[in-house]
């Protein structure tokens, strides 16, 4: 989440080859309810999922930039975008893989 209250959401292409099978279904709800919330609550999301402790899904790393943190600017290239809320608004993009 930027200061202009931007926010977008990266997901790994191949997180059905890192989660185990049993929990797709579960992985793919968060994603659409991620996608959901970041339109119409970018910053009650944001603030939820930096302190993630819950189920498969812990956040073990968290900050309002990405590039702040070299050790995972090359594990984020091949990432792709599910989300964006622009200053509230946005919308989900047309490359997810939910």
């Amino acid at each position: 989440m930027t200061e202009a209250g931007e926010m977008s959401l990266l997901q790994n292409p191949e997180w059905k080859n890192i989660v185990q099978p049993l929990d797709h279904s579960y992985f793919s709800d968060i994603w659409a309810d991620f996608d959901v919330r970041a339109k119409t609550d970018p910053e009650a999301l944001f603030k939820q999922v930096t302190s993630l402790s819950v189920g498969p899904l812990i956040a073990y790393i968290s900050g309002t930039s990405l590039w702040s943190r070299p050790e995972l600017q090359s594990l984020s290239q091949s990432f792709i975008e599910i989300s964006r809320s622009l200053n509230g608004g946005g919308g989900r993009l047309p490359n997810s893989n939910r």
